[in-house]
Order: structure tokens, then C-alpha cells, then sequence
């Protein structure tokens, strides 16, 4: 666009050369008013950029490269309206790993790190694309699951519990993972309810001595509860 504006702006000067006191005055007035315009585009080029990466980063958790917290429930809501109108069953699975601070305090928060990595990566091996997978905050991850019933998401969590656990035997990291998975068989009102109803599952495998898996489904007279 610089270059298209300077040629325009050089053609019509060209025109009235005459006016000039010397013929090359306009191919110096181009030269610098291109250099002014060209400094302007690259500005503004590079604002664009900047703007763009600054969105990605706000919808992708810093740490594991996956999507966060308010990109789960962007998405999530967006899933939540496809639902309400094809009326499909989705799943959603919570995780916690167990013993995180253990591993914090006894090797630093640098393996720490790296093991919230392997543990996002893994995910991501094991889900498909149209699944929503998301570092919640601290050693908390969900996965939204659509068009999954109860006995395809307990397939999923089972093989993600497995493949988990034979990472972190890898580097004998000794943790393991709590699990809840809730499927719905109607829309629910908000994306708070889902990670409600998953967390609670979440929280009472933990309860009843960790490494487990909780499942629950949901259908529409449950909404009340």
C-alpha cells in the first residue's frame, strides 16, 4: 500500500512538473515521503503482530502450551449452544495429580514444571483434535469431550490414566492421578455446573484413596441436583 500510494502521488506530481524548480525535486519528495509511509506500515505491521500473539497467549496456559482456563469456558460455552440443539451426550473428565507438592518439594519446582508438560502432552496424545483440553490452574486439568457417551469417556480416562502412569514411571516421578468424569445427556446452564459436577467426582476418588476413577452420568431430570 506504501508503494502504491508513492507511485500514485509520484504520477500526479509528474504532471505538474513544471511547478518544480528542478525535475528532480519529485523523486525526492517521493523518496522521503515513501521512507515516512513504508516506517508507518511496518508499525503498524508489527502492532498487528503483537496484538494477534498477545490473544493467543491470553486464551493458552503459559506453562504447558494448552489452552486455559478462559479458554475452556470460551469454548466450552460455544459447545454448550451446538448442544442444546443436536441434543448429543458429551463427557467431561477432570484430573488432579496426586502428591503434586511432593514432587515440588522433593526435586524443585523446575521438574515440577516439566512433569505439568509431559502430563499436557500425554493429554493431547491421547484425545482427539475436537476435544477441549485445558490446564485449569495449579496440577488441574480438564478435558471436554463432545459426542461421548459414559462408556466411550470411560475408555478415554482409563487410557489416559494408563498412559499417564507410564510416564511418570518413566522418570520416576511418584505421582499418580484422581479422576472424575461426568457425562451429560442434556445441555447444562452454564460451564460452571460441568466443572462443578466433575470436580466433586474429581475430589471424592481422592478421597477414597486416590489412583481411582469416579464416573457419573447426568440425564435431564438430574438438572436439579
Amino acid at each position: 500500500m506504501s508503494l502504491v500510494s508513492i507511485i500514485l502521488w509520484l504520477t500526479a506530481d509528474l504532471k505538474v512538473k513544471y511547478s518544480f524548480s528542478t525535475p528532480i525535486i519529485p523523486y525526492v519528495n517521493e523518496t522521503f515521503r515513501f521512507i515516512v509511509f513504508l516506517f508507518i506500515t511496518l508499525t503498524l505491521s508489527e502492532l498487528k503482530k503483537r496484538l494477534v500473539l498477545e490473544k493467543e497467549l491470553a486464551m493458552t496456559d503459559y506453562l504447558t502450551g494448552i489452552s486455559n482456563r478462559r479458554a475452556f469456558f470460551k469454548l466450552a460455552n460455544l459447545q454448550l449452544r451446538i448442544i442444546k440443539r443436536v441434543l448429543r451426550p458429551f463427557s467431561v473428565i477432570y484430573m488432579d495429580i496426586d502428591r503434586f507438592k511432593e514432587i515440588n518439594d522433593q526435586f524443585g519446582h523446575n521438574i515440577g514444571d516439566v512433569l505439568l508438560c509431559s502430563v499436557a502432552e500425554t493429554i493431547k496424545q491421547n484425545t482427539r483434535e475436537i476435544d477441549i483440553t485445558a490446564r485449569l490452574g495449579g496440577d488441574e486439568f480438564i478435558i471436554f469431550l463432545p459426542e461421548t457417551n459414559s462408556n466411550e469417556a470411560a475408555l478415554v480416562a482409563d487410557k489416559l490414566q494408563k498412559k499417564l502412569s507410564e510416564q511418570m514411571n518413566i522418570h520416576d516421578w511418584p505421582v499418580t492421578f484422581s479422576i472424575g468424569v461426568v457425562t451429560f445427556h442434556f445441555a447444562p446452564d452454564n460451564v460452571e455446573d460441568i466443572i462443578k459436577k466433575a470436580d466433586l467426582l474429581m475430589y471424592n476418588a481422592k478421597r477414597s484413596g486416590r489412583d481411582m476413577i469416579k464416573s457419573e452420568t447426568l440425564y435431564l431430570h438430574d438438572r436439579a441436583s
